[in-house]
Formats: structure tokens, C-alpha cells, sequence
């Protein structure tokens, strides 16, 4: 009979450890489902029942980790854990150590379980396709030149101009158009890859983007399924989705820490990161001024375009550029964005034909301004 597992106190980490003998090895799980919890209780029970309803004949075991919730989430964890003893392997941290390090904790525990596939699925989001892991596991098992699949999300329009493959050389702008951190099951063997104590160390916000550039340079090559498998939530506060200005330009601000984390690793593909910083915060901040309603801020940075312009010489810049200069025209800008949804065309020719209008009335005013 094969020994039971166990779960004893690491007082270096301050997090609990899944250890085990030799003999519990065939025990161990092909699909390690990589799970980070903190404060998460309304939504942890639909993640973890999500992958309990997974269809497949492989063994898939969740790996959670639970940040040191001060709410309810680790109690529904162990109620989870107790009914499915065999599936579910659950950490406690004793104190909270942040987004990045529990994920690099948990990974470091699938990749010493011996797990084939690594899947990600964060406590506040879950899995809509209950043959999500069979479908992709399936792909990889066929296809040995590739180490990662992906799909899209619920609600998102379907896209059938994904490049596939090799995606190095366009891995950033990959990253931000294309990739669903939910929806990703890749090749363990590729964690050998991670330096998961650096990572930890570095003070990231999040460590998905560092992952996933870091495997697409190891020549790792990318598949994308256009199917929609998992439920991304969006609608309350999380790391990457700060509910405040300030806390959303740290976000970005944290961005560029992960760039030149990748420019010290690869160095000849990330050496204009210094260059681009400015121009990058200029922009990023632009777009949160009016995601946020800071007029003051939009209406400051406005002024300063042109330090910036030739990095940017799209039509929607210019459109918020003059949104900017008056009050009313950044508000009606703000409007029309709730206001037509349903059509991207109407508001696209809507907010040209307002924003020209008011462009024209501020250049009016200043000539007005200048002459008297």
C-alpha cells in the first residue's frame, strides 16, 4: 500500500509544503492545475468545481495555493480538499507574500509532483468548456514541436488572424492581444526554464507575461484554439484590475520593472526598453486619465505630445489628444464610449466628427486668446 501524503510547515517560506515518498509517485498527476487564491471566497467554489468538471482521461490534480485570506477562502478550499483528498492539494501561507511569489511557490510544487502539462487558472476566474484539458493535452501529445495552447475567452469575439508557432520575435505584442493567462496549459518541462526564486524577489506585481516570453524564447512554439474556454472575471478589483488612478499607473509602472527583468535575460530582443520607457508611461498614463476621469491629468499630458508624437501617430491618439484640451469635449469623448457600444463604427465617426468640432472651437479660442 502506498503511503499516505503529508503536509508539513517550511519556517523558511512561511507556507505549507505537500512532501511525499518514492512510493506515492504513481499517484502523482499528469495536469497540475496551477491555482492562487487570496480573499476569493465568492468566487474559489465555481473555479475549483470548473476543473472538477473537466472530461478526461487524464489524472488532473489542483495545486492551490491561499495567500493568507483573511476571509472565507481557505475554509471552502478544505471543505473541497476533504470531499476530493485525491485531486486537490491545498497550501496555506502563513503570511501573505504576494501575487508573483505563491505562484511561483505552487508551480515549483507541480513541477516536483512530476506533472506533464501545467495548467493556470487564478481563484476568481473558472473553466467553461468541461473538455477544456482533453482537447489541448490531445493537441500537445500530437504536436511535440509545440510547448503551450491557448484560447479565447467567454465573450470575446472570435479571431482567426492568431499567428501560430514561432512567436518570439512578436512576443509582447502577442502577449496583450492574444493571451488569456486562464486559458493556458503548456509543457512542464519548460518551468526548467523559470528562475523562480529571482522572480520572486523582484517585487512584480504579476509574472505571467515573464512566463510566457520567457518559454517563447526557449523556443517554445504557441497554439492557439479559437474556442472559448474559461471565464476571465473582470468586474471587481484584482492586481490587474486596480480600481483607482494611482494604483493602475503603479500597475503599469510594474510593467516596465518585468521589461527590464527580460532585458537582462535577453538582451539583444529587449535593448530599446530604456529608450521606450518614457514614451510608454506617456501614453499608458494618457489612456488611465481617461479611463479614470482625471481631466486635469489628460488635459497636462495633452500639452506635452509632442515630446511624444512620433510614437504614436494613430488616429485614435489625436481624437483623445483634442478630447483633451476642454472640459466638455473630454467628458462628451467619455460618454459616447458608454454611450454607442454596440456599434464600433458609430461611435468611431461620432467621436470624429464632436472631437473635430471641438478642435476647431479650442483653435478658434486661442487665436481669440492671442490677438487680444
Amino acid at each position: 500500500m502506498s503511503p499516505g501524503l503529508c503536509f508539513v510547515p517550511d519556517k523558511t517560506t512561511n507556507i505549507v509544503i505537500f512532501t511525499g515518498t518514492i512510493e506515492s509517485i504513481s499517484m502523482i498527476p499528469a495536469i497540475g492545475v496551477c491555482i492562487v487564491a487570496y480573499n476569493q471566497q465568492s468566487f474559489i467554489g465555481e473555479c475549483i468545481e470548473s476543473v472538477l468538471n473537466q472530461q478526461s482521461d487524464y489524472r488532473i490534480v489542483m495545486f492551490i495555493g491561499d495567500d493568507c485570506s483573511t476571509d472565507g477562502t481557505y475554509s471552502v478550499c478544505q471543505r473541497y480538499r476533504d470531499l476530493n483528498p485525491d485531486l486537490i492539494q491545498l497550501m496555506r501561507n502563513e503570511r501573505n507574500l504576494g501575487l508573483v511569489a505563491n505562484t511561483m511557490n505552487v508551480l515549483q510544487r507541480i513541477q516536483r509532483a512530476g506533472c506533464d502539462y501545467v495548467a493556470f487558472l487564478d481563484g476568481d476566474d473558472y473553466w467553461t468548456d468541461p473538455l477544456k484539458i482533453r482537447k489541448q493535452v490531445s493537441f500537445l501529445e500530437n504536436n511535440p514541436g509545440y510547448g503551450l495552447v491557448h484560447t479565447r475567452i467567454k465573450n470575446e469575439k472570435a479571431r482567426r488572424d492568431v499567428p501560430d508557432g514561432d512567436v518570439a520575435g512578436i512576443i509582447l505584442d502577442y502577449l496583450e492581444k492574444y493571451m488569456r493567462n486562464c486559458t493556458v496549459l503548456f509543457r512542464s518541462e519548460l518551468l526548467n526554464y523559470i528562475n523562480f526564486q529571482e522572480i520572486s524577489s523582484r517585487g512584480f506585481l504579476v509574472c505571467d507575461w515573464i512566463i510566457y516570453t520567457i518559454f517563447s524564447k526557449h523556443k517554445a512554439w504557441f497554439k492557439y484554439f479559437d474556442d472559448e474556454t474559461a471565464c476571465w472575471r473582470s468586474g471587481h478589483e484584482s492586481v490587474s484590475n486596480p480600481a483607482s488612478f494611482a494604483k493602475a499607473v503603479q500597475y503599469q509602472e510594474n510593467g516596465l520593472l518585468q521589461w527590464r527583468y527580460l532585458a537582462e535575460l535577453f538582451p539583444e530582443d529587449f535593448r530599446d526598453v530604456e529608450r521606450n520607457a518614457a514614451a510608454y508611461m506617456y501614453f499608458k498614463m494618457f489612456d488611465l486619465a481617461f479611463q479614470f476621469n482625471q481631466f486635469s491629468i489628460a488635459h497636462q499630458l495633452a500639452e506635452n505630445f509632442h515630446a511624444y508624437e512620433e510614437h504614436n501617430k494613430s488616429l485614435t491618439f489625436r481624437m483623445k489628444r483634442n478630447a483633451a484640451q476642454t472640459k466638455p469635449a473630454f467628458y462628451i469623448f467619455r460618454a459616447m464610449k458608454k454611450i454607442i457600444k454596440s456599434s464600433e463604427s458609430a461611435y468611431f465617426k461620432c467621436s470624429v466628427f464632436v472631437l473635430q468640432t471641438f478642435g476647431s472651437a479650442y483653435q478658434y479660442w486661442q487665436n481669440i486668446s492671442r490677438q487680444s
